[in-house]
């Protein structure tokens, strides 16, 4: 199929998306800056293409994109809730869906 990729001699699939991370957890917030951890995504060995990274957002807006599961941010401003969300790309471009996070600053 021209939809399939060859990896290191396997074929991986164009059209399965990671799963999206999991267990978000903010840790180290300051007034300056935090730390956002998540679980890594999954994904079926030697059929669907592995996980390049993650894309990280604060209320919608792109931040980062980073090879790990963790990601130290600036820490949004503003009073009010605030939603830091994180989903998965492979290797051939496909997200997973985001999971999200809120928190506010009063």
């Amino acid at each position: 199929s021209p939809f399939d990729f060859v990896g290191l001699g396997t074929y991986w699939s164009a059209t399965a998306t990671p799963s999206a991370p999991s267990s978000l957890r903010i840790s180290d917030l300051t007034s300056e800056t935090l730390t956002l951890s998540w679980q890594e995504s999954t994904r079926v060995p030697y059929s669907e293409a592995p996980v390049a990274g993650y894309e990280v957002s604060v209320d919608g807006a792109v931040v980062a994109r980073v090879g790990g599961t963790s990601a130290r941010l600036r820490t949004p401003t503003g009073m009010g809730f605030h939603t830091l969300s994180v989903r998965a790309f492979n290797a051939v471009g496909l997200f997973s869906p985001a999971v999200q996070t809120q928190f506010i600053i009063n």
